[in-house]
């Protein structure tokens, strides 16, 4: 005689071992390092500068003048450099300037154009540029422009011609929040905690607000 079985048996009850989570992958490849714009003290169209520009690129001294910190991050291929003479160039072989620094082969003032680039150049001698240049430092033009603005306002001209200041943000964004952001600045820097300022207008207090951690 015949008998029926009807015990249901769930497969995890035969499963070797008990359920986790899996092992953990690969890990994935490095993206590449962004590129920046340094201020450089070294005037690279003479002999001399162009030997020291070379020797802080190799030492990974950092170029700004009355400085002699290393930087944290190498100087990449990609990176561009503003000079005094106010021309910006932006290196691409690095690897050769640094050989050439080794072996003392930087003796042709036109040297620098065998390694970088020039991408552009600022205009600081005529005031019509809406800068002037005041003790090494470039400023805006206040005696022939009232300034710039940053708008993002729908306002008409006339609204706009009556604000005088030298720099102006307009904004009427207002997020979901009821706040208008003005001006957010990170400071961010290779093996620090990351720093914010937020400026912002709250329209349910109608206040602005300076938030920073």
């Amino acid at each position: 005689m015949a008998n029926t079985v009807d015990i249901i048996y769930n497969n995890y009850d035969y499963a070797p071992g008990i359920a986790t989570y899996g092992i953990d992958g690969k890990p994935g490849q490095s993206g590449k390092n962004g590129t920046s714009v340094f201020v450089c003290q070294y005037n690279v169209t003479q002999e001399d500068g162009m030997k020291k520009f070379a020797d802080s690129i190799r030492q990974n001294i950092i170029l700004s003048s009355n400085s002699s910190k290393v930087m944290s991050r190498p100087y990449i291929n990609g990176d561009c450099f503003l000079f005094p003479n106010c021309d910006i160039y932006r290196m691409d072989d690095i690897d050769g300037l640094k050989t050439a620094s080794i072996m003392n082969q930087l003796t042709d003032i036109d040297s620098s154009e065998k390694f970088m680039t020039k991408v552009g150049s600022i205009n600081i001698s005529q005031s019509t540029s809406g800068f002037s240049s005041s003790q090494n430092r470039l400023v805006l033009d206040t005696a022939n422009y009232a300034g710039f603005i940053i708008n993002t306002a729908d306002m008409s001209e006339d609204s706009l011609s009556e604000i005088n200041s030298p720099f102006t943000i307009v904004s009427n964004d207002i997020d979901n929040d009821g706040q208008v952001h003005f001006i957010n600045m990170k400071s961010i820097y290779s093996g620090t905690t990351q720093s914010e300022m937020d400026i912002f207008y709250n329209s349910d207090n109608d206040a602005f607000h300076i938030e920073s951690d």
